[in-house]
């Protein structure tokens, strides 16, 4: 078994970056550390302080294969979604240990199998 900490990070796959950028400037106030290009997983993402929790809008970057991505299969499938969610834990392998038993999905930043 492992504990689950507070929350860290949540990513929410975006069609429009700048407007929900935009969003989150004008309704939280936030303080944004990122925006960029992020080559490996073909997309555009922000990554901004609310509260203790780093929010991450992203959107599919425009560069040719970028569907068949991890977020460009994502957005494909569910739309305009939040993606996926990070808590900080005890221990990273327990975690993985034990979310894998019980079937749950577990990838990296470029979509592969976490194990």
């Amino acid at each position: 078994m492992f504990k689950i900490g507070k929350l860290f990070h949540l990513a929410h796959v975006m069609s429009d970056l700048n407007t929900v950028d935009k969003w989150y400037d004008e309704i939280f106030s936030v303080r944004r550390f990122y925006h960029g290009y992020v080559k490996p997983a073909m997309r555009e993402a922000s990554l901004v302080i609310l509260g203790d929790c780093v929010m991450e809008p992203i959107q599919l970057a425009r560069v040719p294969g970028a569907e068949q991505s991890a977020i460009g299969k994502f957005y494909a499938r569910f739309g305009q979604h939040f993606h996926s969610i990070a808590w900080y834990v005890d221990s990273i392998e327990d975690t993985v240990k034990t979310l894998s038993q019980h079937n749950l999905r577990l990838y990296d930043l470029v979509g592969k199998t976490v194990q």
